[in-house]
């Protein structure tokens, strides 16, 4: 109960996973543990629920599990300097988004 908790919690804040693997970013859930569940798991990509980084708070962006404070502040900046991003990859082109991984960005968030 406590892991599956954990699992419901974390696909709350993302807001829907992509892949099965994601599950190993759930405290309390190893390979081991995944090995045995994976046949039986089924992933809804469709289902995500994308943000749009030209509507998004702050607030709301540091506590997505993939971004932190600093660049949803950079993001914020952004915004107010040289107003809405035209794509998802200028988001990624800002120096606090060097060294994410940009395919996990991509299935979350969006630019309209």
């Amino acid at each position: 109960p406590t892991i599956s908790s954990r699992i419901v919690k974390y696909r709350s804040s993302l807001k829907g996973f992509y892949e099965k693997e994601q599950l190993l970013e759930v405290f309390g859930v190893d390979s081991l543990l995944f090995d045995k569940i994976s046949p039986y798991l089924v992933v809804d990509s469709i289902s995500i629920e994308k943000l749009n980084f030209n509507q998004i708070s702050i607030a709301r962006m540091k506590n997505h599990p993939y971004l932190d404070f600093y660049q949803a502040k950079e993001v914020y900046e952004y915004r107010l300097k040289f107003g809405n991003f035209k794509s998802i990859k200028d988001v990624l082109l800002l120096s606090s988004f060097e060294n994410i991984n940009r395919g996990r960005i991509e299935h979350y968030f969006c630019v309209n």
